[in-house]
């Protein structure tokens, strides 16, 4: 029997997690399918900012209006069988002025190579999340 822990986080440690995040999942749905994108990311626990391309879908689609997403971050430790997620619901635009001074000296750091000068703005309107942790001793 597994007597591990697993818990709802509260909001203050949602966005404790999630201003630790560098990548993360963005979910939407696009033209014609859903759309799950791994992406760059950083986040001040009340905005997330994302770094795109110019010509993708999420950035065709957020240049039309808000889009209504899901973001997902997490971080799992598969040697202590311990982990946590954050799940954030909101709208995405092109992100302001503001919210790009807001978080300037941590704008995210694009992993993959082209030209990914967009920066995508998540207005966070929910926030979930949990931990987990396998039981203690042998």
């Amino acid at each position: 029997m597994n007597e591990g822990q697993i818990r709802p986080l509260t909001v203050d440690e949602c966005r404790d997690y999630l201003s630790l995040t560098r990548l993360g999942r963005l979910a939407f749905a696009g033209p014609d399918r859903l759309e799950l994108l791994v992406l760059n990311a950083v986040s001040d626990g009340c905005t997330v900012l994302l770094r795109t391309e110019p010509e993708t879908v999420l950035a065709t689609m957020v240049a039309a209006g808000p889009v209504p997403v899901a973001f997902e971050t997490d971080h799992l430790d598969e040697l202590l069988q311990s982990g946590w997620s954050v799940t954030v619901h909101g709208t995405a635009s092109i992100a302001s002025e503001a919210q790009r001074d807001a978080l300037r000296g941590v704008l995210p750091h694009a992993w993959a190579p082209g030209d990914r000068d967009l920066i995508i703005a998540i207005d966070v309107e929910s926030l979930g999340g949990r931990k987990v942790r396998a039981r203690s001793g042998p």
